[in-house]
């Protein structure tokens, strides 16, 4: 597992209450973050991703002929959680509709990066969690990325609109309490 994803999920893990939980991971690729959640043996997490290419991120593991190979890794990656790991191979959006409102302890949104994909995750989302729960995600002003800013952006304009607190966590995590 990468040190980032073991990172992006402990920053998950230490928001969360004790006792069982139920969350969804919003862009899975290679299910490196899934792995560490699911170590925590209380968690049920569904896994959410398309695993559709996109050429623009090819050279970081994310071009069409990478996504196959990422999903089997994802897979293989989670298999020890057995039916604590729910696979939801769809688009975000469509995934959502699969969900009851206000049935989840978290959401963790890292799939699509542009502002509008990031909108949209938040948009359908929001209304899975439950009062109190965990809305977070990652790379809000990631200096590494060009969508560092485009992240930052849709998720300003949620905290704005919805009167949230924003607590931003380390290796570039936002999370707010909804």
């Amino acid at each position: 597992m990468t040190p980032a994803a073991t990172l992006r999920a402990f920053e998950v893990l230490r928001r969360l209450p004790d006792g069982p939980v139920i969350g969804v991971e919003v862009g899975v690729w290679r299910g490196y973050m899934s792995y560490a959640l699911l170590c925590r043996p209380d968690v049920i997490l569904f896994m959410v991703d398309n695993w559709v290419g996109n050429e623009e991120y090819a050279d970081i593991g994310h071009g069409a002929k990478d996504q196959e190979k990422n999903k089997e890794m994802a897979l293989a990656n989670t298999q020890y959680a057995g039916e604590r790991r729910r696979v939801l191979h769809n688009d975000s959006a469509k995934a959502s509709l699969n969900i009851t409102d206000r049935s989840l302890d978290f959401v963790f949104i890292d799939a699509d990066h542009s502002y509008e994909g990031v909108k949209t995750d938040i948009f359908y989302w929001r209304p899975k969690v439950k009062k109190g729960g965990l809305l977070g995600g990652h790379d809000y002003a990631n200096p590494r990325h060009s969508f560092g800013v485009e992240v930052k952006r849709a998720v300003d304009e949620a905290v704005e609109a919805h009167g949230w607190t924003l607590d931003l966590g380390r290796n570039t995590t936002w999370f707010v309490r909804v």
